[in-house]
């Protein structure tokens, strides 16, 4: 069984786009530009209107580790969180 780890790195790019971050995290658009800005996911932020921000996937699992430490319920999937279920 693949870690959430294993399998961000096998499905997207070295250097990720906000739409692959808002796929992954399941957040809107304005929750993770403020994010960002705040510096809350680490970035190399371009000059450009568009595409402004650069996150490399290791920068995102370093997040996600930091809010699995927080909230480890967060990251059951579904399939434990069923068999969790099926033991109560």
């Amino acid at each position: 069984m693949l870690t959430y780890q294993e399998e961000i790195r096998a499905k997207y790019p070295h250097e990720l786009s906000q739409e692959n971050i808002r796929c992954i995290l399941q957040i809107n658009k304005n929750r993770l530009s403020k994010m960002l800005q705040d510096g809350i996911i680490k970035s190399e932020i371009r000059n450009f209107t568009t595409h402004q921000y650069i996150i490399k996937i290791d920068d995102l699992i370093l997040y996600l580790d930091s809010i699995q430490e927080k909230t480890p319920s967060l990251f059951i999937t579904d399939k434990e969180h069923f068999q969790r279920w099926l033991e109560m």
